[in-house]
């Protein structure tokens, strides 16, 4: 809990007395999970500095890097992947940070994933659906040019068989 409200003298202070920094909850979260998805980066700082694994997952597959991609959290994008997490892990269903960072529209994570290399065409387990195509789903217009820039494919068609173009042409964007 320390972790998750961003309780930084807490959170030494644990860390200090040899709390397994790795410790994951039931449904499978680490103290670098919940401090990655709420952004508190100086915790996030603390816990890799302890040598917290950094794509330990959740039971749903989503890890630290996932979480923070998903919120937006820039600085804790940033201090993950300074620490080796996988730009392309794919969770339980087949989601990536770069794939929910482009569906939020968070056009400065996807530019940092990007430029750690995140595999652009990589397809969602469950719908086919790729980083492009949530994007133009969500009417993102910088993150669509970003992904573009980065060689997406246009035409990789998602489970049902519809394209980006066709996701955004029926959502009006």
């Amino acid at each position: 809990m320390a972790s998750q409200n961003g309780h930084l003298e807490v959170v030494i202070a644990l860390l200090m007395h040899h709390a397994s920094v790795d410790a994951q909850s039931k449904g499978g979260s680490t103290a670098l999970i919940s401090a990655s998805q709420n952004g508190h980066l100086e915790v996030v700082n603390a816990l890799l500095t302890h040598h917290a694994s950094v794509d330990l997952q959740e039971e749903s597959g989503a890890t630290a890097l996932f979480m923070a991609s998903k919120k937006g959290h820039l600085g804790v994008v940033n201090a993950l992947l300074m620490h080796h997490a996988s730009v392309d892990m794919q969770g339980k269903y087949g989601g990536t940070a770069l794939i929910i960072a482009s569906q939020k529209g968070h056009f400065e994570v996807v530019n940092v994933l990007l430029n750690h290399h995140a595999s652009v065409d990589i397809q969602h387990k469950s719908n086919g659906a790729t980083s492009l195509f949530k994007a133009s789903q969500g009417g993102h217009l910088e993150v669509v040019n970003a992904l573009l820039m980065h060689h997406a494919s246009v035409d990789l068609q998602a489970k049902e068989g519809a394209t980006a173009l066709y996701i955004a042409s029926q959502d009006g964007h």
